[in-house]
């Protein structure tokens, strides 16, 4: 008989494809070769595709038995696919927990907030979260008018499909958050899927070449010392934004490597380099020069060779609140 088959379907970027692939890999290793895996590549989107038939059409062909359906969390639109196949499906979520709570939160709050959310008076209730101050929310949910807005409200009803939820994030980092969810208390007391905390999903090869100017500077410091704040490959500051962060660490005294990225050009989406001047408070760099780097451009993947083993340097301790 055909070994069964787990089927990753990642999205087309980084961030996404290379944290599921690593996550495939840990599975098969812990499978005992009673499992194996296809992974689905999906092509970047033009006006002409169409996920969800091709997803069908690419899995129903399949000679071995599919055991499940693991999709990216952008990929909701597949859940009717295993479904009409009788296969378990789970998301995949690359990003936090607290990130997972505010989709399952988001359609509700649709219903509550009728004005625009950087409108509001209050702060935004996320359980498990500190009141949420409206304009730190991401950016897609800030003009309700646009498609972005839409699709994220659609994704957070849409995994309440799935047969669990992989997230990418360890249970002692996010226990209040990850407590609400299993309580359903993102959900309005409707049970939502169960979570599984696999992360961090890392991978952590030895550079083989000249390590980054960045690794560089992390070796030099006290181990379990150096806080990383990185927002992914789409992520970016804005200058209050900067300011606010930049006040944070300043009070903190705590050292740290910040990859600070600067909005996208007029027309783009893709974050530019970080202009530091026009970002930063002034004096900033001099005042936390001997504590901090700040790498205004793309830090390397930890996947890559060189990259970044920010686990080895970040001590965090279970129930400690990470902000």
């Amino acid at each position: 008989m055909a070994t069964p088959t787990v089927v990753l379907l990642p999205v087309w970027g980084v961030g996404h494809l290379m944290s599921m692939l690593d996550t495939g890999k840990r599975l098969l290793a812990r499978s005992g070769g009673s499992l194996s895996l296809t992974v689905l590549v999906m092509q970047a989107p033009t006006e002409s595709y169409r996920s969800d038939v091709a997803g069908h059409a690419a899995i129903s062909r399949l000679t071995c038995p599919v055991a499940a359906l693991v999709i990216d969390f952008f990929g909701t639109t597949l859940l009717d696919t295993p479904r009409e196949l009788a296969v378990p499906s789970y998301v995949y979520f690359t990003a936090s927990a607290a990130m997972y709570a505010l989709f399952l939160r988001l359609p509700a709050l649709h219903e509550e907030v009728t004005v625009e959310f950087e409108e509001m008076e209050d702060m935004v209730d996320v359980p498990g979260l500190p009141p949420v101050p409206p304009p730190v929310l991401p950016s897609p949910m800030m003009d309700k008018k646009k498609p972005g807005y839409t699709w994220f409200v659609y994704h957070g009803r849409r995994f309440m499909e799935a047969r669990g939820v992989i997230i990418n994030t360890a249970s002692e980092l996010e226990q209040s958050v990850l407590a609400a969810i299993a309580d359903g208390r993102c959900t309005h007391g409707v049970p939502a899927p169960t979570v599984y905390p696999i992360g961090p999903v890392v991978s952590l090869n030895p550079p083989a070449e000249q390590p980054h100017e960045c690794v560089r500077w992390l070796d030099k410091q006290p181990l379990a010392s150096v806080v990383l704040l990185c927002f992914g490959g789409g992520g970016f500051s804005t200058a209050t934004q900067a300011h606010e962060i930049a006040h944070g660490l300043e009070r903190s005294g705590h050292r740290f490597l910040w990859v600070l990225r600067g909005p996208p050009a007029a027309g783009t989406r893709q974050p530019t380099d970080a202009n530091l001047v026009e970002l930063l408070p002034e004096g900033f760099l001099e005042r936390t020069n001997e504590k901090g780097m700040v790498w205004p451009t793309r830090a390397p993947h930890p996947r890559r060779r060189g990259g970044l083993r920010d686990a080895r340097r970040v001590e965090l301790h279970p129930g400690e609140p990470v902000s």
